[in-house]
């Protein structure tokens, strides 16, 4: 997801997995961040642009559909 946050401006940031997945590995791209929530299917990023110009910010999340089981085996979802 891509972003330009103006100057002095406060950016609340969502990004989401697709149903049944759950996010892994979040990221971003542009500037400072204020902090980052992460759920299990989603993440939140605060971004607060410091600066006296207009930053463009790329906010990111990674989710598997993968689900462990008991013995930390992969279980593989079923085919529709």
């Amino acid at each position: 997801m891509s972003t330009v946050v103006i100057s002095t401006q406060d950016v609340q940031a969502d990004v989401y997995g697709a149903h049944g997945e759950k996010g892994v590995i979040g990221g971003w791209y542009g500037g400072p961040l204020n902090g980052s929530e992460p759920r299990p299917a989603s993440r939140t990023y605060w971004i607060h642009n410091n600066t006296s110009t207009s930053l463009d910010y790329d906010v990111s999340l990674l989710c598997l559909n993968t689900r462990l089981v008991k013995g930390g085996k992969v279980k593989k979802p079923r085919d529709r």
